[in-house]
């Protein structure tokens, strides 16, 4: 701290003293209380994903669901919630949870890729492929390429699913989505 304000002292020596630069204690702490309950979110985000990372899933959430009331206008946290609702089979919490992350920050490929996956598990597809584009566009991802060519494929638009499918093969042949992909071709070209 003497360091700091010795730092001050020296660096703003014109305005120690003038009654235009006091810290008024009450507006600088209503003005970090906001960052105090982020970071304590973010801290929680850290340790959900710890538990997450182990297979324990139920404590993860719990833990998600602890960071996101602590800092609740974090994309980043409401899409690792979501994600995570999703692994757990509850598509419902899932997509409330990634729809507001989409709301608050659009740009962030994770959230995109995993409404659109979740759109696509409900068979809607010209919202998935809103969604699955909007992922691809922000970043190129196998899984977000192949999601896509379902999508595609759901909705009925065949040659733009082949071409997907196609360029999931070459990036991953042997690949589990690879093959995947490469059935799927198969069925979609067969006479």
């Amino acid at each position: 701290m003497l360091d700091l304000q010795q730092y001050v002292a020296e660096r703003y020596a014109v305005t120690v003293g003038d009654p235009r630069y006091v810290l008024k204690q009450q507006a600088f702490a209503r003005a970090v209380a906001g960052l105090r309950r982020m970071q304590q979110g973010y801290a929680f985000y850290d340790q959900a994903r710890q538990f997450e990372a182990q297979g324990q899933l139920a404590r993860a959430i719990a833990i998600y669901l602890k960071a996101a009331t602590a800092a609740p206008d974090q994309a980043l946290i409401l899409t690792a919630l979501g994600t995570a609702y999703l692994k757990a089979d509850d598509l419902v919490a899932g997509q409330q949870h990634l729809s507001r992350a989409v709301q608050l920050d659009g740009k962030y490929y994770r959230s995109r890729l995993g409404l659109g996956y979740l759109l696509l598990e409900q068979e809607d597809y010209p919202l998935a492929i809103r969604e699955l584009e909007a992922s691809m566009a922000l970043l190129q991802t196998l899984q977000g390429a192949y999601l896509l060519a379902g999508a595609y494929e759901g909705n009925r638009q065949i040659g733009q699913a082949v071409e997907m499918y196609r360029a999931v093969v070459k990036a991953d042949a042997n690949g589990r989505m690879g093959q995947s992909a490469a059935e799927r071709l198969r069925e979609l070209e067969r006479p």
